[in-house]
C-alpha cells in the first residue's frame, strides 16, 4: 500500500512540476504583438488592428463623430467619448508608461499621404511639415528604444485631395511584464490619489 501511495504521489508531483514549468514558460515567453492603425482624415474613416503572433486579437473600423470615436466590428458598434478627464486616465497613462519601459520595440513604420490638387504649394508645405514631424518622432523613439528599427515616409499627392495616416509597430513583451506593469500602475495611482486627498483635507 505504501509503495502504491508513493507511486501516485510521485506522479502527482511530476504533473505539478510540469504545470508549474508551463506557467513559468508562459510568464517569461516573449509575446509578439503587431499594431496597425490607418486613418483617412478626409473620409473620416479608418481601422485599428492588433494581433498576437499570427492570431488576430481585435479589428475595428473607426470614425470620429464630434467628441466621440465610433468603433465597429462584426459584433456591433460602440461609441467611446474622447474625454481626458475620466477617472481611469491616470491608471491608463501609468500602465502605458510601465509597459513602454519593459517592451522590446522591434520596428515602427510611420506613413502619410497628403495632397491638395488645387494647391501644389500647400501640398509641398504640409508634406514637408509632416516629414519633419516624423523625423522628430523617429529621434524621440530611438532615444527611448535604441533597439528599434524606425521608418517613415511622407508622400505628396499633387493630383489628389488626400490625407491618410498610417502607423505600424511590432514589439515583444512577456506576460510577467504586463502583470508587473498593471500592479505598479495601480500602486502609483493609489498613492497619487491618497496624496491628492491629503492635500485637499489639509487645505480645509
Amino acid at each position: 500500500m505504501n509503495f502504491e501511495f508513493l507511486i501516485k504521489h510521485t506522479k502527482s508531483m511530476k504533473v505539478l512540476i510540469i504545470v508549474l514549468l508551463v506557467i513559468l514558460l508562459l510568464l517569461i515567453l516573449p509575446l509578439k504583438f503587431k499594431i496597425h492603425f490607418f486613418y483617412n482624415i478626409y473620409a473620416n474613416s479608418g481601422f485599428v488592428l492588433a494581433s498576437l503572433f499570427c492570431f488576430k486579437l481585435l479589428f475595428y473600423k473607426m470614425k470620429v463623430e464630434g467628441l466621440n470615436i465610433v468603433l465597429k466590428n462584426q459584433n456591433g458598434t460602440k461609441t467611446s467619448k474622447i474625454d481626458m478627464k475620466t477617472q481611469n486616465i491616470d491608471f491608463i497613462n501609468a500602465f502605458q508608461l510601465q509597459v513602454l519601459k519593459r517592451l522590446f520595440l522591434n520596428n515602427v513604420t510611420l506613413f502619410s499621404a497628403f495632397g491638395s490638387k488645387e494647391d501644389a504649394f500647400t501640398t509641398a508645405m504640409v508634406g514637408g511639415g509632416i516629414s519633419m514631424l516624423f523625423s522628430n518622432l523617429k529621434i524621440f523613439i530611438l532615444s527611448k528604444k535604441s533597439e528599434a528599427n524606425c521608418y517613415y515616409k511622407s508622400m505628396p499627392c499633387y493630383n489628389l485631395d488626400r490625407f491618410n495616416v498610417m502607423i505600424k509597430s511590432e514589439f515583444f513583451i512577456t506576460l510577467f511584464d504586463v502583470i508587473l506593469s498593471l500592479l505598479i500602475a495601480q500602486i502609483k495611482v493609489i498613492k497619487k490619489r491618497r496624496m491628492k486627498n491629503g492635500q485637499q483635507l489639509s487645505s480645509h
